[in-house]
Order: structure tokens, then sequence, then C-alpha cells
């Protein structure tokens, strides 16, 4: 697809597009290294950890996107170290990665 074709489509667009974290995952697999020897979790334990829909604005930056923590935004905390991020983000980020992106701190969640 030419640069211009992808412009005239986000051009185009009305409304927000779709996302699909399937095809979001099948990108992000294809272009994490695969040669770190790290492997995170699988995709159906992922989504088997609790979730919030995030009630007010937070002072919270998501340490994957960059972009804030919004009211309404599906978003999850983690125990230990208490950084919240999009769910959406994190969760592509514990298919390649145990730790957390802020701190580093390890990851240990049991799903509900």
């Amino acid at each position: 697809m030419a640069i211009s074709d992808l412009f005239q489509m986000l051009s185009s667009s009305a409304s927000s597009p779709v996302i699909d974290f399937n095809e979001d995952y099948r990108l992000y697999n294809n272009t994490a290294s695969s040669t770190d020897g790290i492997s995170g979790f699988s995709l159906e334990k992922i989504r088997g950890f609790p979730w919030f829909d995030c009630q007010r604005n937070l002072a919270a930056i998501c340490a994957v996107c960059l972009d804030g923590v919004h009211k309404g935004e599906r978003s999850r905390n983690f125990s230990i170290c208490k950084h919240v991020f999009h769910a959406r983000c994190i969760d592509l980020w514990l298919v390649r990665r145990l730790t957390c992106p802020t701190c580093r701190s390890p990851f240990k969640m049991e799903p509900v």
C-alpha cells in the first residue's frame, strides 16, 4: 500500500478505526525480536487477567504507547508495582516480556 493510499484511507475515515487485537498481535509478533530468548504469557492466559474500565482520567501515562490513561478506557494494573497501562498495550507487551515496562518488576499475576 502506498503512503498516499494510507493517507487517503485515514483522512476519509469519519469514525475511530476498529481495533483488532489479533491483527495487532500478529503485527507485533512479526516485528518483535525472536532472538532475545524471553517468552511471555499466552494470549489465553493474558485474556484471563483482571482489567478495569478507568472511572476518571488518571495522571498515569501508559509506558507502552506513551499516552495518558483516560476515563472509559480498559486498563490493567499489577499488584507488585501498581503501574497502570491500557489493557490493549500491556497485553501485547506481555506476549513478549514478563516484566513491567516502567520499572522492570516481574509480573506475578494469576488469572481470575
